[in-house]
């Protein structure tokens, strides 16, 4: 489940469909200096490239402790957002990857990976002509995890023997989000929109570990997507 490759693609495949269906969208009325009560509003789409920080101290102590290479705490974020705008109330999902450092092809761990997906609601602050922002709460639910193999170079026999060579250890939880975001658009009734969101995401409750997915891990180490973001954006407006 967690591979570099595989991230990537759901991230291209988000963006390419968040920016076809903004472009594609049917054209509203022209914006005015100030946005009215009483307009429909604009809708966007757009593929969101970030960066963020998660705390790994934990789970790098426990990498470390069993003869393991500690995970890099940065992370890069890929993925797409929907927005719809209505007197100023704005609504929409949003869903993004965290894609880790690769680690050497000598170590028994992939990368760590994460994935997020998201309910968003916001109010517009400031709408102009060309110039938006606006600041939302988004409420969801996300997931980090990695492979580990038991062998480097496992024998033909020992895979059919005992396939359990390998497992994927994922720890997975609620979260809120509060962010801040600004949007200039190009074009007349509809376009290209740049944007730029800084915001800071918080865990609830207790994440909990799990082994390929299925099984309950007890004493895990805390490990959450939490922490300070910043994100610029691509997409179409209407």
């Amino acid at each position: 489940m967690f591979t570099q490759s595989k991230h990537r693609g759901w991230a291209l495949t988000i963006a390419l469909v968040a920016g076809l269906q903004g472009l594609a969208s049917r054209p509203a009325a022209a914006q005015q200096d100030t946005v009215p009560e009483t307009t429909g509003g604009v809708g966007r789409a757009r593929f969101i490239l970030g960066l963020r920080s998660l705390d790994l101290t934990d789970l790098n102590e426990r990498m470390v402790g069993t003869g393991l290479t500690a995970f890099d705490e940065g992370f890069l974020s890929m993925g797409g957002s929907l927005l719809t705008e209505r007197n100023r109330l704005l609504v929409g999902v949003e869903g993004y990857l965290l894609l880790g450092t690769e680690p050497l092809e000598t170590q028994r761990t992939s990368a760590l990976l994460g994935a997020v997906g998201q309910v968003d609601l916001g109010y517009l602050l400031h709408a102009g002509e060309r110039f938006d922002v606006w600041p939302t709460l988004g409420l969801g639910g996300g997931a980090v995890g990695f492979d580990v193999t038991r062998f480097d170079d496992p024998r033909f026999d020992d895979v059919i023997t005992e396939p359990g060579q390998g497992s994927r250890l994922e720890s997975s939880g609620l979260l809120a989000d509060l962010s801040l975001g600004m949007e200039y658009r190009f074009g007349e009734e509809k376009g290209l929109a740049v944007g730029l969101s800084v915001g800071y995401t918080r865990a609830l409750g207790d994440w909990n570990w799990k082994v390929d997915g299925v099984q309950d891990v007890i004493s895990g180490p805390d490990v959450a997507i939490q922490g300070l973001h910043v994100a610029l954006s691509l997409g179409g407006w209407s």
